[in-house]
């Protein structure tokens, strides 16, 4: 029984902690597409948005973009 505790503790971990990370990443894309922007590369502006938009879906600022 403990081990069954163990392993769903550390399973929840690591779907936390992967969650963080995307959001991490998300908001670099995010922080990358905004910079292209400034330098008037829609193109790269655009794939950099929706990648962060497929990282973290909820990221609104991204939508804003």
């Amino acid at each position: 029984m403990r081990s069954i505790k163990t392993t769903t503790a550390l399973i929840i971990f690591y779907i936390f902690i992967t969650t963080l990370a995307h959001a991490k990443i998300a908001e670099e894309y995010l922080n990358s597409g905004y910079d292209k922007v400034e330098q008037k590369d829609y193109g790269g502006a655009i794939q950099d948005f929706t990648k962060a938009i497929e990282l973290d879906p909820d990221l609104d600022k991204t939508y804003h973009y």
